[in-house]
């Protein structure tokens, strides 16, 4: 059965993540401004592991776990605008907005069906197959409306979806899919265009 506190995350990570996609799409967030909106959140973030900023915090306690917010408030949506600035940064528009909105459905479905799961997966057994199809499944319904080619869809999806499977480590820590997610998608779709452009 999912919480009530996980419904709420995972709708203000899907809604974030379309916001998001829409404010690179019309680029309002472009590689400047999308890196100050990073630092911000991230000054925001520090200020809140060593006193409670009133608004910031209630907002916080309503939406982070627990454990999260006693060790690092804000942890989630911090490595949100990281992956967010990644990916603008480094590829172009179209793959930049694709990705994050792969990490803005294909997560939360993920996780919110994957609740229901019964099929173990795979690589962790903390999750369940169902959640991870059913994530792919609407990556790729929200990737192709901005892609327009299937191919680079499917393989954005599917690559993003199958790394947010593991739990990748770098020196003892989780790496956040986060981060992983529209990371991995945006390779995918960057090299199948690469490759379809330029075969051997």
């Amino acid at each position: 059965m999912i919480s009530p506190l996980e419904v709420r995350r995972q709708i203000i990570h899907l809604l974030s993540g379309v916001i998001l996609a829409f404010l690179v799409y019309i680029q309002i967030l472009n590689k400047v401004s999308v890196v100050i909106l990073y630092l911000i959140g991230w000054f925001i973030c520090i200020r809140c592991k060593h006193e409670r900023i009133p608004m910031v915090y209630s907002f916080l306690r309503y939406f982070e776990r627990e454990e999260d917010l006693e060790k690092f408030p804000g942890k989630g949506a911090l490595f949100y605008l990281l992956g967010t600035a990644l990916v603008v940064i480094l590829f172009p528009l179209d793959i930049a907005v694709a990705s994050i909105l792969i990490l803005a459905f294909g997560d939360s479905i993920s996780h919110i069906v994957g609740r229901f799961g019964s099929i173990k997966h795979p690589f962790n057994s903390k999750k369940f197959l169902e959640g991870s199809v059913a994530g792919a499944i609407m990556a790729f319904i929200a990737a192709y409306i901005i892609l327009g080619d299937p191919f680079e869809a499917g393989i954005g999806a599917v690559l993003g979806m199958f790394l947010e499977g593991f739990n990748m480590e770098h020196k003892g820590k989780k790496i956040d899919d986060n981060v992983i997610v529209p990371l991995a998608a945006a390779v995918g779709i960057w090299l199948i265009r690469l490759i379809l452009r330029y075969p051997f």
